[in-house]
This record gives structure tokens, sequence and C-alpha cells, in this order.
């Protein structure tokens, strides 16, 4: 049976290695903020970019695509409002 040293190291090792990621995942300089104005309630894309600041339109979508691609948020398209 192993020693409760070992076994609190190995769940410090794995706490730290999701620390990691966490930390990875949400670096950069727009992500906490993008994140923070999503938490208000739903926006749209040019909302967002108002709402979050001085971000050019690429960016913030390259930032989405990350946040969406590591499950951190969802894109849902609103058909009301898609004119053809």
């Amino acid at each position: 049976m192993p020693d409760k040293i070992s076994l609190h190291s190995e769940v410090c090792s794995k706490n730290m290695l999701a620390l990691r990621d966490t930390l990875n995942i949400m670096n950069g300089k727009w992500k906490m903020a993008i994140m923070f104005s999503l938490t208000e309630e739903k926006k749209r894309f040019k909302e967002l970019q108002r709402h979050v600041g001085k971000i050019t339109g690429k960016m913030l979508s390259q930032e989405l695509k990350e946040l969406e691609l590591n499950e951190l948020i969802r894109r849902t398209l609103d058909f009301d409002t898609i004119s053809t």
C-alpha cells in the first residue's frame, strides 16, 4: 500500500497539470475579457467586439475559435436575424 506522502504527491501532480492546462488555455491578452463579457449575456460578434474594447475582428475571431476548441464557449447561430 502506498504511503500517504506518495499519494499526496500524485494528487498534487495531477492538480498542477490541470492548473497548467487551464493557464495555457486562458493565456493571452483578450481571453479573460472575452469570457467576462460573455458571462453577462449572449452577444453577437460586433457587440462582443465593442464590449471587449480595442480588439480587432481578426483577433477576436481567433480567440473565440480557441475558446470554442477548448470547450469553454459554445457558438450558436441566430437564424431569426440572418437575412437572405
